[in-house]
């Protein structure tokens, strides 16, 4: 997974792009700290509908985020 070009596209809000860039990469690799990371920049920006497509493959969402934070809260 290519992961700057994801967290650009997810910041500038084109979801059609982190999509097509996502598509483009096998599942398993968002299950590491570049998913999280990844999962982590969709919900700080809001973006509901990336957050979700990356939920549905495996992301752990019970994985803490950079800085520890919990991503619950």
């Amino acid at each position: 997974m290519n992961l700057p070009p994801l967290l650009a596209a997810v910041a500038r809000g084109d979801d059609r792009t982190v999509f097509d860039l996502l598509d483009d990469g096998p599942d398993e690799e968002l299950t590491g700290d570049d998913g999280v990371a990844l999962l982590a920049a969709a919900a700080y920006a809001e973006r509901d509908e990336v957050v979700w497509r990356l939920v549905e493959p495996g992301v752990d969402v019970t994985r803490p985020w950079a800085g520890g934070v919990d991503p619950v809260t």
